[in-house]
């Protein structure tokens, strides 16, 4: 609207000394008014629709990253993508060659045994690095199993043992996702943990190094072993508590720190599972009665394995453990700053700084 015409218009009536000025003033103030007063109603009904517009698309976007998280919090998607983050962060490792440190012995130097499908059943009698001597020390078969079956694709060739270092870490993140949610934690923290886990630097050692995947695999079977044992305890069903033992066993063949996963279930299940009902004291008896069978069972494969040299006395084992605690506090320093990393960190050459720190 166009004011100056109407001022112009005012001034001349006034001008003109009429009687009816007063009348005139009074109602060019009234028009002006009205005029003012609509074009404010009008900027207040335009600001209104902008800003419901704006809080309208506000609740779209929430409800768009809502639907996509939720999404991606359920059913296959969360193992999908924490999947395929941990093959995008180490997929430059399949072009990786070997690094002649153990690899050269367990690989490149042993392709005549690892060549042959058939010494799958033969890795279960002897030391992983074939010592026959009393310095027979490392017992696990599943390594050298897993070994066998990438030379079948790969023979001495780097490609196939990379590639199945980054599959298993892959499903191993995935595993970390699955034993959260089955205890209880919210699937987005689950995720999240997933995640990192599957991204963390310090994990390099297991993937990019071909011997490494020995803590890949030990964690594979752990975990399932765990996830199954999560379930024994809800579901009370002897098939769960079958599935734990078996990925026990597995593990313990893999590596022999899996001895102390039953301490570690354990804990669990006083701190996070325990529910007293009538009938608990008699599944701990069993419980304590198979971990000891299969625990037993295992010492006595690889005691005949290495030729009565288990190297695993009751003082050696004790005094190993008390000599690695310094361990605990590195691994909770890397585990916030993954700083100083190493293929095979010594507990004596790693700082305890940053695990102070944290």
């Amino acid at each position: 609207m166009d004011f100056g015409y109407l001022s112009l218009g005012r001034d001349r009536e006034i001008v003109s000394g009429n009687s009816s000025n007063v009348f005139v003033i009074v109602k060019i103030a009234v028009v002006d008014f009205a005029l003012v007063l609509s074009g404010g109603i009008s900027d207040m009904i335009e600001n209104g629709v902008r800003n419901e517009n704006a809080n309208k698309n506000e609740v779209e976007k929430a409800s768009f990253f809502s639907s996509l998280l939720n999404k991606l919090v359920c059913g296959w998607h969360p193992f999908a993508l924490i999947v395929l983050v941990g093959f995008v962060v180490y997929c430059r490792t399949l072009w990786f060659g070997f690094t002649y440190l153990d690899d050269n012995v367990l690989i490149i130097d042993n392709q005549a045994f690892l060549s042959e499908f058939s010494n799958v059943f033969t890795a279960f009698g002897q030391d992983i690095f074939y010592i026959l001597h009393s310095g027979a020390f490392y017992y696990r078969p599943l390594l050298a199993v897993s070994f066998i079956l990438d030379a079948q694709v790969s023979g001495a060739g780097p490609f196939m043992y990379h590639l199945t270092n980054v599959l298993l870490h892959s499903v191993v993140a995935s595993l970390v996702f699955l034993l959260l949610v089955k205890l209880k934690y919210r699937r987005e923290s689950a995720l999240l943990a997933g995640l990192v886990f599957a991204a963390h630097p310090a994990m390099s050692q297991a993937v990019a190094w071909i011997p490494g995947r020995n803590d890949s695999l030990l964690a594979l079977f752990a975990l399932i072993s765990m996830v199954y044992f999560v379930n024994a305890t809800q579901s009370r069903r002897w098939g769960d508590w079958l599935g734990h033992l078996v990925f026990w066993a597995l593990a313990l063949f893999t590596k022999e720190s899996a001895i102390l996963l039953p301490v570690i279930c354990s804990l669990m299940y006083i701190l996070m599972l325990r529910e007293k009902e009538k009938g608990e004291k008699f599944r701990v008896i069993w419980a304590a009665i198979t971990w000891m069978v299969i625990g037993f069972g295992w010492f006595l494969a690889r005691r005949a394995a290495l030729g009565g040299q288990s190297g695993a006395t009751l003082e050696a084992a004790l005094q190993t453990i008390w000599m690695n605690l310094p361990a605990v506090v590195q691994y909770l320093g890397k585990l916030v700053l993954p700083v100083n990393l190493s293929v095979l960190p010594i507990v004596r050459d790693v700082t305890l700084i940053y695990g102070a720190i944290v």
